[in-house]
């Protein structure tokens, strides 16, 4: 049978009474037969992108013209974990068709497969008819397969070249490489390949990590060997767990020994002073010598990530001897040390500025909590490692922060923020304190000097009493000047503050005269009585 197209018309035609017949040119029908059936549809038709480990669906349906002798549908490259549930159905057209569908997780490995769907129908032939839909399928997915392949081979010598590639697999496969070596905690380089001139310490174990934006995988360590170095020696254990501080920290170290006769000297490098060291040479079970070195000390917290060495040094004929080392990184677990307090922008500030308190301090793990106070406060202020606050006048004071991790605490010193405002606002005060203490100095030396001169006032006036009362005329005045009227009385001083002393004086020999006296012993500065109207 082979491909067939044509236009198909109705006749109609009548025989009795009258014989009649007609053929309908104005609407044909066009008919195609093919010995190729219509491929099956496969749905969705273009997969987006998965993402790993989700669960695909697909569908795939195929026309049944003879439902009696369906199609078979099969399916493709897909895991052999898939589900599939196959069954005959009508369409609404009364048509029918067989429907197929299929679910698995996707896989890494599914990336970028062509997934088919296979309709075959049978044949009165030797050869039944086939025919297929295909979709690709796009995993997403995190670094895979990851390791290293090394040019020009794994065995080296000093002076020549070497190259490192790290190779994964990945999608999107863009990918960003870090490189390391054993016993170096930073990073060594970053990019696909490493290449470098090789060394007499060049030798050592190397790994990569590749990462794209669904995550990352490092690779299983690659040994490169340099043919004229000796083996490095052999530190245990290899890969040191987390200590806690003050643990007893125990590692060992051993070189081969191939001439025991000068066998290869192993010092320690980054160890505490108060490490004990004890090295022996000995004899391996298949009859070799090597130099074997143990050293115990107590882990402290400065000796956190530390890379602590072996190193062994071998006796050559040659001015320079040889020596190769090994080195782990130390890992110490600790509370928070060393906490304190810095200010920004410095200790003194201004009111109205912005000042940032930060508490710093070391802990492993790094990850901590912050707690800060003031003193004459008792609840806390604030947490975060960091303060920061508009300064007013109140700001003043001291602080201190607290540090905490999953192993204890430590409490900063106190530091002392001074406003500068506040100095200039407690100036008037001082400046009105010293004026007030030194008018009150002043008032009492007022007052103790009109004391001592009342004293002497009365001192006077009780003088004048005395000498009034005996046989001499005695008068003790500063100032008198008494004027006697007859008939008058005796005119009193105006002013209540000018002060006058009197004394009684005997008038029996009256004379009209004026009379100026000094007596003797008395300072008078000057005294006149005037006396009229006798005889």
């Amino acid at each position: 049978m082979y491909n067939q197209t044509d236009n198909y018309y109705i006749r109609v035609e009548m025989k009795n009474p009258k014989e009649w017949k007609w053929t309908y040119l104005c609407s044909p029908i066009n008919i195609s037969v093919s010995n190729v059936p219509e491929i099956p549809i496969l749905t969705p038709s273009h997969l987006q992108p998965v993402m790993e480990k989700t669960t695909v669906s697909l569908s795939c349906s195929a026309e049944a013209p003879c439902p009696k002798q369906p199609p078979a549908i099969s399916w493709s490259n897909i895991p052999e974990s898939a589900n599939i549930t196959t069954w005959l159905q009508e369409k609404p057209n009364i048509t029918q068709s067989v429907f197929s569908h299929v679910t698995f997780k996707a896989s890494h490995i599914d990336h970028r497969k062509n997934i088919s769907c296979t309709a075959t129908y049978p044949r009165n032939t030797s050869n039944d008819s086939t025919v297929e839909t295909t979709v690709m399928l796009q995993v997403l997915f995190s670094p895979k397969e990851t390791h290293i392949t090394i040019d020009p081979s794994d065995l080296v010598s000093v002076g020549t070249n070497v190259t490192l590639t790290c190779k994964s697999k990945a999608s999107p496969n863009q990918m960003n490489y870090t490189w390391y070596k054993r016993g170096q905690e930073k990073e060594l380089f970053f990019g696909e390949k490493l290449t470098f001139n090789v060394s007499r310490r060049s030798g050592g174990c190397y790994f990569c990590t590749a990462k794209n934006i669904h995550g990352n995988q490092t690779s299983e360590e690659i040994q490169l060997i340099v043919a004229d170095v000796p083996e490095p020696p052999i530190l245990t254990p290899t890969d040191l767990q987390e200590v806690m501080e003050e643990s007893t920290v125990n590692l060992s170290c051993s070189a081969e020994a191939p001439c025991s006769e000068q066998p290869p000297t192993i010092s320690w490098s980054n160890i505490p002073e108060s490490a004990n060291i004890t090295t022996q040479l000995q004899e391996k079970p298949d009859k070799t010598q090597s130099v074997f070195s143990h050293v115990i000390f107590k882990a402290s917290y400065m000796d956190h990530r530390k890379n602590i060495s072996c190193t062994a040094t071998y006796p050559r004929n040659i001015s320079n001897d040889s020596s190769v080392e090994t080195t782990m990184t130390l890992r110490v677990l600790f509370s928070p040390k060393d906490t304190h307090i810095t200010i920004d922008p410095s200790n003194s500030v201004s009111v109205g500025t912005n000042v940032t308190l930060t508490c710093k301090s070391k802990a492993s793990p790094n990850e901590m909590n912050y707690i800060w106070y003031k003193r004459g406060q008792e609840k806390m202020m604030d947490f975060g490692k960091q303060l920061t606050f508009n300064v007013n006048s109140g700001s003043g004071g001291w602080y201190c922060c607290t540090a905490t991790n999953i192993h204890g605490n430590q409490t900063s010193e106190e530091i002392h923020l001074i406003v500068a405002e506040s100095l200039i606002i407690r100036e008037p005060l001082i400046i009105g304190f010293v004026i007030g203490i030194s008018a009150f100095l002043l008032i009492i030396l007022l007052v103790i000097r009109f004391l001592r001169l009342q004293k002497i006032k009365a001192s006077i006036i009780s003088e004048t009493d005395i000498s009034d009362q005996g046989q001499e005329k005695q008068v003790n005045s500063i100032y008198v000047n008494s004027a006697f009227l007859m008939d008058e009385e005796l005119e009193m001083p105006k002013d209540d503050n000018d002060i006058i002393h009197y004394g009684q004086i005997d008038f029996s020999t009256a004379q009209i005269k004026n009379t100026t006296e000094k007596i003797s012993g008395q300072e008078t500065i000057y005294a006149e009585v005037c006396a009229s109207g006798k005889d």
